[in-house]
């Protein structure tokens, strides 16, 4: 199954194709508990597969969730983003409009962050808004 994984590590996103399961997912994000949300992302829903504990690890941020314009919250560490399942729970794939849509520059700011200890840093960030 195809999706679009943001490593904290990488700059750009990239598509990977995984058999979903809980092993695939810790692998992927470096983790070991998850957490299942649902944003959407240049006007469309997605569900979105993170580090449940990605602040108690001091992970890097990747995306940045709005709510009627205030920031909600950051999802830092790895995060890989799907299609949602359809009205009978089956698992969809993503489609190459989807692909497209999340990769786009246009979903996506520079900020300067600044961790405490260390010298301000530029960050490029998925901006999300609640679904």
């Amino acid at each position: 199954m195809k999706f679009v994984l943001i490593d904290e590590q990488q700059v750009a996103p990239k598509v990977v194709d995984i058999e979903p399961s809980l092993t695939n997912y810790y692998k992927y994000l470096g983790c070991d508990l998850i957490q299942i949300i649902y944003r959407k992302i240049g006007g469309k829903e997605y569900l979105i597969i993170c580090d449940e504990e990605g602040l108690l690890r001091n992970r890097y941020p990747v995306a940045i969730t709005f709510e009627d314009g205030e920031i909600l919250e950051t999802l830092v560490g790895s995060i890989l983003i799907g299609a949602l399942s359809d009205e009978e729970g089956n698992k969809q794939e993503l489609t190459d409009n989807d692909i497209t849509n999340l990769i786009c520059a246009e979903n996506y700011r520079t900020f300067i962050l600044q961790r405490e200890g260390e010298n301000p840093y530029r960050r490029r960030l998925l901006l999300t808004n609640v679904a």
